[in-house]
């Protein structure tokens, strides 16, 4: 990553810890954001330092709130993910 994507990445850290979200998932968020294509499950791991095991989980957990979505290309394993850009549709899932 470059220090831009860096410096995105480390503000939505911040906005994730004001709202009590933990790091890794403010990352994924944060990469998955700024990318204008879906990112392979495999290359967030390689950017954050995560494992794939942690990335899945966390990943499972941000599919249910509605965060990211999961994708397969026919003939691969990879798995792809990418999130809504347009902040407003989020749902809400906190109180």
């Amino acid at each position: 990553m470059d220090n831009l994507d860096r410096d995105w990445v480390e503000f939505f850290n911040r906005i994730g810890t004001i709202q009590g979200i933990d790091n890794l998932c403010s990352s994924i968020f944060a990469i998955l954001y700024i990318e204008p294509d879906e990112v392979a499950m495999d290359d967030i791991a390689k950017k954050t330092g995560y494992s794939l095991a942690s990335i899945s989980n966390k990943i499972k957990a941000m599919e249910q709130m509605g965060l990211v979505r999961r994708k397969c290309h026919p003939g691969t394993r990879k798995i792809y993910l990418t999130v809504e850009k347009d902040l407003t549709k989020f749902k809400k899932t906190y109180s």
